[in-house]
């Protein structure tokens, strides 16, 4: 028996504003919007979602680590360039 495949998609999260707050992928939105509304604190802040459908897995988190690294969403932590840690004093013994 074949399963049904259900669409793969970038989502972008704004606030009411229209600022950026998060970008994920997912092959079940509303599931995954689910899980965000009740694991996520910045939830709530949550005013719109874009939804762009992509090709593949692959093609969809490629996307993503794009999309993270140029607009740099509030929420995201993967794909963002570490800050730069600060200087060490170096000690004698």
């Amino acid at each position: 028996m074949a399963t049904a495949t259900k669409e793969i998609v970038v989502y972008r999260l704004y606030g009411d504003s229209g600022s950026l707050l998060y970008i994920g992928v997912t092959q079940n939105w509303a599931q995954r919007r689910e899980h965000h509304a009740i694991v996520q604190p910045w939830f709530s802040d949550v005013a719109h979602a874009e939804l762009e459908s992509c090709p593949t897995r692959k093609d969809a988190l490629a996307r993503e680590a794009t999309l993270i690294r140029e607009l740099k969403p509030r929420y995201n932590i993967q794909h963002q360039p570490l800050p730069p840690l600060p200087p060490v004093e170096y000690m004698e013994p």
